[in-house]
């Protein structure tokens, strides 16, 4: 049994990345479909197909330009023993801004930069660069 689904998820995120796959499999649940709802608006993933054989899993495909990977990396920076909550004027900068953050917000999952803009803080799930 998986101790962090979300951790699971964006690591085989980013080993599908460094092999060259187009699509990787993982763990269906609300946080995940939410996740990869956000990295899918950003760019980060081309799309996620729902697996008909599997109904616990998901089928996530890798976006690529030019033959490179459209994401460098992922980090997970929020764990279940250690919750890392921000205020909206706490909320860091990554990369200069060219990375993005999600965040738990009481207005749902958004980018780090959406929720500076909104003026609301939450718990930072990860940091894609």
């Amino acid at each position: 049994m998986l101790q962090y689904e979300v951790a699971d998820c964006l690591t085989r995120i980013k080993n599908g990345y460094a092999v060259g796959k187009k699509t990787v499999s993982v763990r269906k649940t609300k946080l995940n479909i939410q996740i990869l709802a956000v990295m899918q608006s950003k760019g980060s993933i081309e799309g996620v197909s729902m697996n008909e054989e599997d109904p616990f899993h998901m089928n996530v495909q890798l976006g690529y330009s030019k033959g490179r990977a459209v994401m460098r990396d992922v980090k997970v920076h929020s764990r279940p023993a250690i919750r890392r909550y921000y205020k909206a004027s706490k909320i860091p900068l990554f990369k200069s801004g060219l990375s993005y953050g999600i965040i738990t917000t009481s207005k749902g999952l958004m980018t780090t930069h959406q929720a500076k803009k909104d003026g609301v803080g939450g718990e930072l799930i990860c940091v894609v660069e």
